[in-house]
This record gives structure tokens, C-alpha cells and sequence, in this order.
């Protein structure tokens, strides 16, 4: 897996579990980041509806924090975004010369979506 830093804009790559999973929390933030701001809200206006403080959207957007799963499946309602897109790109970061066995991560990611998906959660978006 790897990704450009942001802040030297040298191509960074993962190679322990960690360390992907690392680079998929960054991955989320940025999109929530990119969401919230597709949909003109600010940070406030989302936490107010998410039920949590600005600095918290911001901690969580700016990746000091991690977003539990439940906290993202709350988010992504509010900005009308299925969870699978704020893994989107992730899996188009994983490195070409490493062998595609399972990895254990992209295993759980995809029993997480599937658990959402047949949640109330899961249901509700499909009949919107």
C-alpha cells in the first residue's frame, strides 16, 4: 500500500498490517474532511449533528483522533455518503509488486461493510 505524503510529497508505502491500517485511518479522515466540505457544512454544523464538539470533527479530520465504526456510519448519513466511499481510494493504494494474498485488514474492512450494509443502517440507504 502506499500513499504521497502530504507534507514531503514523497510516495509512502506500508508494509505491516499497522502501518496499512494507519494510512486507511488517514484515508477516512481525509475523505470525511472532503465530504464535509462538498456539502458546505462546518465544523460545527457537523458535530452539532453528529452529536459531538468541532474540535472533535476537527481531531477526527485532521487525523489526531481515530473514527470508530459506529461514529462513521453516523457521519456518513449526515453527509449522504455510503461508508464504501470513504474507503474508496484505500484500495486503489496497495502497492503493485507485492502478491494479492488476503490481508487480514481489507478481510475485516469488508465484514465491517457487509455488517453495515445489513444493519438498519444499510437498509434505510438502499430504500432512499
Amino acid at each position: 500500500m502506499s500513499r504521497k505524503s502530504e507534507e514531503s510529497g514523497e510516495i509512502m508505502t506500508a508494509d505491516t498490517p499497522l502501518e496499512r491500517a494507519a494510512m486507511i485511518d488517514a484515508q477516512v479522515a481525509a475523505r470525511l474532511a472532503e465530504a464535509r466540505r462538498d456539502q458546505g457544512l462546518s465544523l460545527s454544523a457537523l458535530g452539532q449533528a453528529a452529536g459531538v464538539s468541532y474540535q472533535q470533527i476537527q481531531k477526527y479530520e485532521n487525523g489526531r483522533n481515530r473514527i470508530s465504526c459506529g461514529m462513521l456510519s453516523v457521519l456518513a448519513g449526515f453527509l449522504e455518503r455510503p461508508i464504501e466511499w470513504f474507503f474508496d481510494a484505500a484500495e486503489s493504494t496497495r502497492a503493485p509488486d507485492k502478491p494479492s494474498a488476503p490481508d487480514p485488514i481489507d478481510k475485516a474492512i469488508g465484514e465491517l461493510l457487509m455488517a453495515v450494509r445489513q444493519s438498519r443502517y444499510g437498509r434505510r440507504q438502499a430504500g432512499s
